[in-house]
């Protein structure tokens, strides 16, 4: 009897459905892993690590902006486009996203006009060029971000994969490109990077335009409405905005710590660490993460019916440990290989610190898992939960690296990107131990 249910499902139309938006998800996640590795080996053929730690550090400016204007939104895009779609109220959400980012904007060219102005007072001008460049790429991305999200919550996998690979592609062959043509220098790279990303954007928005163009013009909408969906972007993504900053410190003091307690060259080699250790674990788990997101807020639907939502956090749950086994393995694997990985894969001047490259693997695995834990919060609108133990987490990982790279350099920022990656699973972990026992108790309650 259960043998012909299993087949049964295994052969319905929505098990085909799912099967197809995972290929999709893992071919374009697999494409852009590869692209990212390939990028690496470019770059480290024409930069020296001292120019690619000015390049890493330049991209922490486009962090900045992502963490403090447009990820915030990002996320309240990605979370109420289904909503939106089953409330037939697609323009009217689309009309507040434009005008969330529009002055999103305008803040970003402000922030922009400051910075620039205080480099040439201060008498950095040789960073003018560099800071400049990341902070337009760093507005276009923005926007690049935001279609894809509509595109991913629109479960338009096929679209999203494309553009994911054709992002680290590109942006890694036009720098190269340039470099090749007019000098290797991190503000050269940084050009290729923008002008990468610009066609990448005017894809997206093509193929969004052909999918949702006609629907869109189709419907008519109220101010009122506008107004709605705007407050309900704004009410979900300003808890982010919240810890955005203290995220951005975080992510970015390992950089300025070894900047400031060691030497650029040893960003140059940390960077290189941190792409072909931490970044492809994040995009392998990525791919688990990018199918079930949509199905979770699906699932979940506005976040008010409380059996939706508690069903979606029972499919998280269940994805939290195929994530940790994940890490294991991964772990395991550049244990055994991560010099025959950096003798093929970076030029020999990087080679000496394959030995760390476990180390960032194990931390890029355990942050994904507690960014996947963090979607239990996420899948019901109530995000302000989060802002403690975000701020908490990130101000110790500020301080791990600080000492880390006082202490002991570039050995300490890793074993300290260890520690912060270990507290943020530890602190989402006990975060749904405590969110349990309230739910629990509220149902007691409720009876």
């Amino acid at each position: 009897m259960l043998k012909p249910l299993r087949v049964k499902g295994v052969l319905s139309p929505r098990f085909h459905r799912l099967a197809k938006e995972l290929f999709w998800i893992g071919l374009g996640q697999a494409l852009a892993v590869l692209g990212a590795i390939m990028g690496v080996r470019l770059l480290t053929q024409v930069l020296n690590p001292t120019q690619y730690g000015e390049l890493a550090l330049g991209l922490t400016v486009v962090g900045l902006v992502t963490q403090l204007a447009f990820g915030p939104f990002q996320q309240g895009v990605l979370r109420f486009f289904g909503p939106a779609q089953e409330a037939n109220e697609l323009h009217a959400y689309l009309v507040s996203v434009r005008v969330l980012f529009i002055r999103a904007s305008v803040f970003i060219v402000g922030i922009a006009g400051v910075v620039l102005f205080g480099l040439w007072v201060s008498g950095h001008v040789k960073w003018i060029a560099l800071v400049a460049t990341a902070l337009v790429l760093a507005l276009i991305s923005g926007y690049e971000r935001v279609l894809d999200s509509m595109q991913s919550a629109a479960r338009q996998r096929a679209v999203t994969a494309w553009h994911q690979a054709l992002a680290q592609w590109l942006r890694f062959l036009v720098a190269f490109g340039l470099m090749v043509w007019w000098g290797a220098s991190s503000s050269i790279a940084m050009l290729g990077y923008l002008m990468a990303t610009i066609a990448v954007l005017i894809s997206q928005f093509m193929f969004f335009r052909y999918s949702f163009g006609t629907l869109i013009l189709s419907q008519s909408y109220e101010q009122i409405e506008v107004k709605k969906w705007a407050e309900r972007l704004k009410d979900y993504a300003w808890p982010f905005m919240t810890w955005g900053l203290f995220a951005w410190v975080q992510q970015s003091s390992d950089r300025w710590a070894l900047q400031t307690f060691s030497h650029l060259q040893d960003v140059g080699y940390y960077a290189v660490l941190y792409q072909l250790g931490y970044m492809p674990i994040i995009l392998v788990t990525g791919i688990i993460t990018q199918f079930l997101q949509p199905i979770l807020f699906a699932r979940a639907g506005a976040g008010t019916d409380t059996v939706r939502v508690k069903r979606a956090r029972q499919l998280n749950h269940q994805v939290i440990i195929a994530f940790i086994a994940l890490t294991v393995l991964g772990t395991s694997v550049a244990a055994a290989l991560h010099a025959h990985i950096f003798a093929l894969l970076v030029g020999p001047e990087y080679r000496g610190v394959s030995q760390f490259m476990p180390w960032m693997v194990l931390s890029g695995g355990l942050f994904a898992s507690s960014e996947v834990m963090a979607l239990l919060f996420m899948s019901g609108v109530n995000t302000k939960i989060l802002i403690t133990p975000k701020i908490v987490t990130a101000v110790s990982g500020i301080l791990l690296n600080t000492a880390g790279a006082f202490w002991l350099g570039l050995r300490g920022v890793v074993f300290a990107s260890i520690g912060f990656s270990s507290v943020s699973l530890i602190g989402m972990f006990v975060l749904s131990l405590h969110s349990k026992r309230v739910e629990l108790r509220q149902g007691e309650e409720r009876a």
